[in-house]
């Protein structure tokens, strides 16, 4: 009965916490929240009722309701990968994209097109600056002094 009590806290305590989590769009925290719901709702019934699982094995033509959860944790497992690996796909696309723009800025500042304390540039819809303000302030530092040489020139 201990066990029952500390597997239920723990469904209990993981479920919230990833059903608070607020990242990504709208739509995907909806599904996420759905699937959470889904899931801790699955998993209190089959702590409080184990012999729901074997009933539900036998209907899907599992030996055991032991090995219908080992599937589905496996599939679970599965997708987590899928869907971890397609944001990294899309972090470091988003990576290259900043990293060529910053390249493009630096060949501007080196040409004089863009001599100011303060740079901007539309990088994929979000706006990159860098000021005096931030943690940036040593790299605008070394824009102005760039800048001021090819005035000179």
């Amino acid at each position: 009965m201990l066990i029952k009590t500390v597997l239920i806290l723990g469904i209990l305590i993981i479920g919230m916490l990833i059903f608070k989590r607020n990242d990504g769009s709208d739509k995907a925290l909806a599904y996420r929240r759905i699937g959470i719901t889904c899931f801790t709702v699955g998993a209190l019934i089959a702590v409080i009722w184990p012999s729901i699982t074997s009933k539900i094995a036998s209907v899907l033509g599992v030996g055991r309701g032991t090995d219908l959860l080992v599937y589905l944790v496996v599939l679970a497992i599965l997708a987590n990968i899928a869907m971890t690996s397609r944001k990294d796909n899309n972090t470091r696309k988003q990576i290259t994209r900043l990293a060529r723009q910053i390249a493009i800025l630096n060949a501007q500042v080196g040409e004089g097109a863009s001599c100011s304390s303060r740079v901007a540039a539309d990088v994929g819809g979000a706006v990159m600056q860098t000021d005096t303000r931030t943690d940036a302030g040593a790299e605008n530092a070394r824009y102005k002094s760039e800048c001021k040489k090819h005035a000179k020139k």
